[in-house]
């Protein structure tokens, strides 16, 4: 269930992927705290939660980039996160 309040939920809608999306939709600066998503993964990661259906996703650029990529990289993160370029709309994601 979409909350219409919070959501555009004729744009966002239920897909028919097969994979579960958490997206993090905002610029990568640490005012925005992109590092504390990342870290939410490591932590359901580290609890032995599976997320073999799940992916997320990273939409934007930022000062933050170059760590949030060498943070990945480092708990060996990248089947489940993927940092993606900017865009207008992300509805297709």
């Amino acid at each position: 269930m979409i909350d219409s309040r919070y959501c555009d939920s004729v744009r966002f809608t239920p897909g028919t992927k097969k994979k579960q999306q958490v997206v993090f939709a905002s610029a990568l600066a640490p005012y925005k705290r992109p590092m504390m998503f990342i870290e939410a993964i490591a932590l359901l990661i580290q609890k032995g939660i599976k997320l073999k259906n799940w992916e997320f996703l990273l939409v934007d650029q930022g000062p933050e980039e170059a760590a949030i990529r060498e943070k990945i990289a480092l708990l060996k993160m990248e089947e489940y996160v993927q940092l993606l370029e900017p865009t207008e709309d992300i509805s297709p994601i």
